[in-house]
């Protein structure tokens, strides 16, 4: 489990829409083989969802190899994944092979290449030595394997500093509120409510981040001025997926929760 104390200012909310069907079609037919079977588009990030065997796979990773003015990364995760988008309860019934991540930049600039990533999940699909991945596409691991190795150790988990950019990663993060207040901000797709309500943390992240609690829907309720004097001055208790803030240097984190059982006030 993380524990901090941390504290939060800005506002960073999920603002897109699931892509539809012709969409995933035309990326289908692109892919060299592999089946685009979800994705959305949030703040200018697109994520696709691909199912497809390791053949699929080689011939989609040779021609992500080829685009200019990006950060090129595959990430290696062990075991299998569902599609889900940030406005989700939950994964969707869909199994996926692997994620594509890309940052919608504008112009193209080789001097600053844009973050852009392809996750896989190997599971019992995919063998290490069928995937033929170009030398100009960064390999790194998931981090599973070094979790589980830590946790069987008896070690603390991983501090959120290490969440991997542009991915996010489940956890329980406990923190005493110092504010809570309303966030103006464009509704997510499938949201009845307004919000979001935003708990700010009250001290900062070892590396002078902050972290922030996005409550959309459910989790910020009706009444979302009694939700907001409910958590200021609390201690609280998150599950959900913790993310690098995009735009901010890699030193600010948030989890956005829409189901009101994901969130446990302590005191």
């Amino acid at each position: 489990m993380y524990l901090f104390m941390i504290t939060v200012a800005m506002t960073i909310v999920p603002d897109g829409m699931d892509f539809p069907k012709d969409k995933l079609e035309r990326l289908s037919k692109s892919s060299g083989g592999a089946i685009a079977v979800h994705g959305y588009n949030v703040n200018w990030h697109d994520v696709v969802y691909y199912r497809g065997d390791a053949k699929a796979f080689n011939k989609f990773i040779s021609a992500y190899s080829k685009q200019e003015a990006k950060h090129l990364k595959v990430i290696l995760h062990v075991g299998t994944a569902n599609a889900r988008s940030p406005w989700d309860k939950g994964d969707r019934e869909i199994s996926i092979d692997w994620k594509h991540y890309d940052w919608l930049s504008g112009i193209p600039d080789p001097k600053n290449p844009t973050p852009s990533s392809v996750s896989l999940w190997l599971g019992s699909k995919f063998k290490l030595d069928e995937l033929v991945i170009p030398p100009n596409v960064e390999v790194v691991s998931g981090g599973e394997i070094e979790a589980f190795i830590k946790k069987r150790k008896g070690s603390a988990a991983v501090p959120l500093e290490r969440v991997p950019e542009h991915e996010s990663q489940r956890a329980t993060v406990e923190f005493e509120v110092e504010s809570a207040g309303w966030s103006i901000a464009p509704r997510p797709p499938g949201t009845e409510r307004r919000g979001p309500v935003r708990a700010v943390s009250k001290d900062g992240l070892p590396n002078g981040g902050r972290f922030y609690l996005m409550l959309w829907g459910d989790a910020a309720t009706d009444n979302q001025d009694a939700r907001c004097k409910a958590l200021k001055g609390k201690r609280v208790r998150a599950t959900g997926e913790v993310q690098r803030a995009h735009g901010v240097p890699n030193s600010d984190f948030f989890m956005t929760i829409f189901d009101a059982k994901a969130v446990e006030i302590l005191n």
